[in-house]
């Protein structure tokens, strides 16, 4: 991989983990109500943005899109400490 291309996965990837916190942070507020089509709207835009990045990125530039799912969900939910 060359370095442009080793820069366009280090940004694609760091988009996944935004799109993902955002996809976290809309769930919990959709959650902490009652159901309601208007309330969980948010929710859903946000995940489909992510699970369509996923994609693309997947796509792109592999690993195969579970395990780059696993590896932004683990650094979004568990993210660990700076060193």
């Amino acid at each position: 991989m060359t370095d442009d291309q080793d820069q366009a996965r280090g940004e694609s990837y760091a988009r996944l983990v935004e799109l993902k916190l955002a996809s976290v942070a809309a769930q919990a507020h959709a959650t902490a109500e009652g159901y309601s089509e208007e309330a969980w709207s948010p929710w859903r835009e946000a995940a489909e943005e992510y699970e369509a990045a996923l994609a693309e990125h997947a796509a792109a530039f592999g690993p195969d899109r579970d395990e780059v799912d696993r590896a932004v969900t683990a650094e979004v939910l568990h993210p660990r400490p700076n060193e």
